[in-house]
Formats: C-alpha cells, structure tokens, sequence
C-alpha cells in the first residue's frame, strides 16, 4: 500500500492532469462491454432506455427506498449519470428448497421487513417507470449473505416478477456479497450463487458484484459469467482509495472493462473531495462508477466536468 505522502503526492499530479483534459475534452462514449438494450417489456408501460447501450463503464446511482435521490433523474441525466440502483431485496432467513422469496423469508418487496426497501412491487414499478421515462437506466441491488441460493432465486424472482406482472423490464442487477463470500468461498458460494441466479432469471441484463475493497471472494467466477466486480472503494469512510480497489481485483484476472468501483457517498465532506476520488480513479485508468446512497442536491453537478474528463462514459 503507498504511504500517504506517495498517495497525496500522486493525487495531486492526477489532480492536475484532469484539469487539462477538461479544458481540451469534448463528450465521448466508450462502447467497451456493452450490454444491448433488450426493449422485451410491454411498450406501454416499459419506457424505452437511453440511446447508448448499457455499460459498467457509465456512471449511476444507487439508493434506499427511504432514501430516495434529492434531485429528479433527469438533473443524474443532464450531468451524465447514465444509471439508478434501488434497494430490491436484503438476505432470507434460510436456504431451503424449494425456493422462493415467500418460503425463505427474505426481506423483499412483497414482505418488506423495513422501510428500506420498496412497500410493494407496484411501488417499485412505478419508480422505475419514472427513471426509465427520464432518460436513464433502472435497476436493482440486493445484499446476500449465507443462503446463496434462496438469496440468488429471490433476486431473480423480483426481476421476474416486475417483468411479467407488471411490464417493466430491470436494465442491471448488482449483487452484495460480502464477508461470507471470502468466509465460505471453499464450499463454493460464489458458484452456488450465480448458478441460481443465472438459471432462474427470465430475460437478459447486466450484472454486476459489489463486494468490500480487499477481500479474497471468487472474482474469477462472478467475471467468468459476466458479472462487473464494482468493490466499494469508501475512501473517506474507510481510508482504501478507488485506485487500490481497483489494483486488488485486476491481480484477479478481471478485465479493465469489468473493473468498476462504487464510491462512498454517505461520507461526502471526509478529507477527499470527488475530484481527488475522480483523479485517483483516473490514476489507474479506471472507467465507471456508482455512488452508493444519494448526495445532497448541490453535491451532484460537482460530477459532471470529472465524469467529461473521462472517468466514466455517457
């Protein structure tokens, strides 16, 4: 790890070199592992998605049903977010077949066991109608713990569920495996996981696993079958800058263009501003990145000229 002289030293060289970018950059897309629109779901009531094709490499947003974004999805729009996460599902209470979110107790949208997440699925329908309809991409992300299989059926019975009851087709899905996905990587939970998941979900969309910076999980197979490794890189909560995330999951083998982060927004106004975060992302050639629960509404148009220096597409 570099010492934090080295780390403010090289910080501050990056720093500089995205002003220059700024200055002399003009708006470009990156098509690198895209994911194509599927546009399957009823046209009445499934508003059509952005223009560009869906990639890990754009910017997004995630946040809580109970906390939701301080400024209407299209201001996310017009500063280049191309994306919104919402709080689908959090853990079931026990992995017994046959599975389903009902029979294994899982905190969900149809039984929401807190005021996290959405009160019913006609809710969350509704929510990411109005996302889609304001130009960007709806998806969801859910946290599993030790039911990787009832965990993985659930999340993909949500999507299902939105998709054939109430015609609105989930662009992307992140998954939250954390600790007990290094704990029990040996009995294979990784695999277990995205062996159910992959199996029961309906219909295409890009996926992804957000596990804590520095942890020893399966990535080899969450990359394998096509899911980005987007590792929470909380800087100013925990000290571990994007860069090191970053570093960590590429000794892997995973490729640049499945090598996201998402940063710690709950702990903005910490010791690094986002364009300290943006040129120590920018450091190691990052592209892509979400920020995990919503800023203050005057926090959002600081991302836009560091999203056009080109540390995400749009």
């Amino acid at each position: 790890m570099l010492s934090s002289h080295d780390r403010r030293s090289r910080v501050a060289r990056v720093r500089c070199s995205i002003f220059v970018v700024l200055a002399l950059a003009s708006c470009g897309r990156d098509s690198a592992g895209p994911v194509e629109p599927h546009g399957d779901g009823p046209a009445a009531t499934d508003a059509p998605s952005p223009g560009a094709a869906f990639s890990w490499q754009m910017a997004g947003a995630l946040v809580l049903w109970s906390e939701p974004l301080t400024v209407a999805p299209a201001v996310l729009r017009d500063i280049h977010f191309s994306y919104i996460g919402q709080y689908a599902m959090n853990g079931c209470a026990n992995n017994t077949a046959p599975y389903s979110c009902a029979a294994n107790g899982c905190n969900y949208p149809g039984a929401p066991l807190s005021g996290e997440i959405a009160p019913s699925y006609a809710d969350f329908a509704a929510w990411a109608r109005d996302v889609k309809g304001q130009g960007l991409y709806a998806g969801a992300w859910a946290v599993t713990y030790n039911a990787p299989e009832a965990e993985a059926h659930c999340m993909a019975e949500i999507a299902n569920t939105l998709h054939a009851d109430h015609g609105v087709t989930l662009d992307f899905w992140i998954v939250d495996a954390e600790k007990s996905y290094e704990t029990h990587k040996a009995e294979g939970y990784t695999q277990r996981f995205v062996d159910t998941f992959d199996g029961t979900i309906a219909f295409p969309l890009a996926k992804a696993e957000a596990p804590e910076c520095h942890i020893d999980i399966d990535y080899p197979t969450w990359a394998s079958h096509g899911y980005a490794i987007q590792s929470q890189a909380y800087w100013n909560a925990y000290g571990l800058p994007p860069s090191y995330c970053l570093d960590w999951v590429s000794k892997y083998g995973v490729p640049a263009e499945l090598n996201t982060v998402m940063l710690d927004g709950y702990a903005t106004g910490g010791e690094h501003a986002p364009a300290d975060y943006a040129a120590d992302i920018a450091s190691f050639h990052g592209v892509g990145f979400s920020i995990w629960r919503t800023l203050a509404a005057d926090a959002w148009p600081a991302w836009k000229p560091l999203i056009e220096s080109g540390i995400a597409t749009y």
